[in-house]
């Protein structure tokens, strides 16, 4: 570990979920030096329900409220929140950004020119799945 912290990186990403994962995907293409740092323990995924409550219903670290005491659920896992929710994705609500005069249509065909979605295949899914 100490010779780690003696390394000189061109950034430290914290996270491994889907933010952190993209990010790093992005400034690893452009050849920099990366440390990616993650809370979660690394344990085998075994998909119980007793390891879903110790990775994503811990009140005050994965699970938060909002003021409408709307739940907000990360994963503290490697893998962050995808490893909880299996990697699914649909498009945005445009309507609703469309209210903010947010246009999201350009950057959701961006990412889908990047990364195809499509169903995972089985020997993709995990236990929990």
């Amino acid at each position: 570990m100490d010779d780690l912290l003696k390394d000189e990186f061109d950034a430290i990403i914290v996270g491994t979920g889907p933010g952190g994962g993209s990010v790093a995907y992005q400034l690893g293409k452009l050849g920099w030096k990366l440390l990616i740092l993650e809370k979660g323990k690394g344990e085998e995924v075994k998909g119980t329900p007793a390891q879903l409550i110790s990775m994503a219903l811990v009140p005050g670290k994965s699970l938060h409220f909002t003021e409408q005491m709307l739940g907000l659920i990360h994963g503290i896992a490697v893998g962050g929140s995808s490893l909880i929710y299996y990697a699914n994705a649909f498009e945005p609500p445009y309507e609703m950004f469309d209210t903010y005069a947010i246009d999201l249509r350009p950057d959701v065909a961006e990412v889908k020119e990047e990364l195809p979605v499509a169903p995972l295949s089985e020997d993709l899914l995990g236990p929990a799945a």
